[in-house]
Parts: C-alpha cells; sequence; structure tokens
C-alpha cells in the first residue's frame, strides 16, 4: 500500500501522469489518495483488484481545505455572493466555490462584510441561504480498468472534484459501493458495482454522465441521488437490490434514458421532491414496491 501511494505521490510531483497496475492483487491497508491530474489505469478490470482487506480504507479523490458553514446568497448576473453564518478568510482566495449547479473561482474575500467577489459573473438561478461548498477541487483525475473490493467503509470516494472520471472498474463487496459528493461534470462509464451495503451515494453534484453500468444486489438501496441536477444516466441495470433500485430526492434536470430497472425489493424508481425530470425507454418490472413511485 506504501509503494502504490509512493508512485501516485510521485506522478503528482512531476505534473501529471499515470500509474500502472500490472495484474495482480494489491492488499491495501492504507487510503489510497488520488490527486489532481493522476490517472490509476489497471492492465484490466478483471486482473487488476485493489483489495482492502475488510478494513475502512479505499480509494479517494478529495479536494483539500474545504469549508461548507454557513449559507449563501447571490444574484443572477452579478458576481457578489453574501455568506451568513460564515467565517470566510482571505486564504480562501484562489480556491473554487461550488454554487448549484457550476462552480467559479473566488477572486476576493471581504473579512469584514462576508463577501465573496467571483472571478467572473455569476450566471444561474438567484440563491437564497443555500448550500455551498469552498475546496481546492481535485483536477481532471480519472480510475479505470481496475476493480476495488472489501472495504467496510466507501470503496471509492470523490469529494470537490471537477472533471474527473470513472472508466471500466468494478466496485466488490465494500459498505458504499462509491458516493461522490460537491463535484463537477465527470462521466461514470462501464462500471460495475455488485454485493455492496448501497452502491452508489451522489449529493449536490453536477453536470454528470453516468452509462453503460451495473448497479446490482445491493443490502439496502442501490443507487440515491440527493441534491443534484443537470446530470444523464443511461443505457444501465438496477437489479436484484434489497429497497429501491433508485431514490431521487431534491433533485432537477435529470434525464433517464434506456434503463431497466427490475426485480428490486423495495420501489423500482422513487422521486421525492424532484422536479424536471426526463424518462425515456426505462423498463420496470418486477419489483417489489412501485415502479414508479412520485413523492413530495
Amino acid at each position: 500500500g506504501d509503494d502504490v501511494q509512493t508512485a501516485i505521490d510521485g506522478i503528482f510531483l512531476t505534473g501529471y501522469g499515470i500509474v500502472f497496475f500490472a495484474p495482480g492483487t494489491y492488499n491495501l491497508t492504507n487510503d489510497l489518495l488520488v490527486p489532481s491530474d493522476v490517472t490509476l489505469q489497471g492492465a484490466s478490470s478483471n486482473d487488476v483488484i485493489l483489495d482492502f482487506g475488510g478494513t475502512a480504507y479505499g480509494v479517494k479523490m478529495i479536494g483539500s481545505n474545504a469549508y461548507t458553514a454557513g449559507t449563501i446568497s447571490v444574484t443572477n448576473g452579478s458576481d457578489d455572493v453574501t455568506g451568513i453564518g460564515t467565517s470566510w478568510t482571505i486564504g480562501m482566495i484562489g480556491q473554487t466555490i461550488f454554487i448549484e449547479e457550476s462552480y467559479w473561482t473566488i477572486a476576493n474575500v471581504n473579512v469584514g462584510t462576508q463577501h465573496i467577489t467571483l472571478n467572473a459573473i455569476y450566471q444561474g438561478a438567484d440563491q437564497i441561504s443555500a448550500y455551498y461548498s469552498i475546496a481546492t477541487p481535485i483536477l481532471a483525475s480519472t480510475i479505470e480498468n481496475l476493480t476495488i473490493q472489501n472495504s467496510t467503509s466507501i470503496g471509492l470516494y470523490m469529494q470537490y472534484c471537477i472533471s474527473s472520471n470513472v472508466f471500466t472498474v468494478n466496485v466488490y463487496s465494500c459498505g458504499v459501493g462509491c458516493r461522490i459528493d460537491d463535484s463537477n461534470g465527470g462521466t461514470i462509464d462501464l462500471v460495475v458495482f455488485l454485493y455492496n451495503g448501497i452502491n452508489v451515494i451522489f449529493n449536490h453534484n453536477w453536470a454528470w454522465t453516468y452509462q453503460n453500468s451495473f448497479i446490482d444486489n445491493a443490502t439496502t438501496d442501490s443507487l440515491q441521488w440527493n441534491y443534484s441536477g443537470d446530470a444523464t444516466f443511461f443505457n444501465s441495470v438496477i437489479s436484484f437490490n434489497g429497497a429501491n433500485g433508485l431514490t431521487v430526492t431534491n433533485c432537477g434536470i435529470v434525464t433517464f434514458i434506456s434503463v431497466t430497472i427490475n426485480d428490486n425489493v423495495g420501489n423500482g424508481v422513487e422521486f421525492i421532491n424532484t422536479s424536471k425530470f426526463q424518462l425515456v425507454g426505462l423498463e420496470i418490472n418486477r419489483n417489489g414496491g412501485d415502479g414508479l413511485k412520485l413523492s413530495s
């Protein structure tokens, strides 16, 4: 484990690059921390196994210097963000602030009045006492062609990421297969989630594409999608899970195309307080609860 992390850190110090895993099982006893502009690339998803051996460790892409206290207000067409219950500092200048469906660089902080000046005009829905996050994000990192397994916590955790991706990965037998928070503009493609407690949790993510994947046999809910939007989910299968197949809560502008949702113990799909969603070509059969449930 230490040797793998040393290789990752060495690639990061060069600016960018690939850490290649030859076929084999890698028994890991610490988190693998993936920084910006680094790709973890296995020889193939079935021949390279990152095994966390029943510990609480996993693969993590997590930005640094995060701050989320309080709420913000900002108006469309303005570069001024007002903090409510915040303690912003000048040290946040140059960091990224995630607001609703996009992100901006912080150009200035007025500590006395708790106002942030963005590097560009905010363009989006007016935000009043809204959630936000500030961090130094992970940029353009990728995990591909390998298997992650046997974490009692989260197999793959991504937080404060921009344009980071997961391609052709298997995630097996973890407490949570994959959790993604406060991230923007990524892709999950050709990923298999099996036998996890919960397969996937999405929180406060925007502009993601999720495609060509299998999300099956979770102990409880398979996929929880919360406070996220501007996303497309297509050509995937969600089946044989111990509770709901797909639960979408407080989301907007989400599109589901050619998704098969069968044989789940709970509802096939449940939308809770969610607006502006589109369903195209879904197959929903043999679920224990409602096939499609809309809740306010």
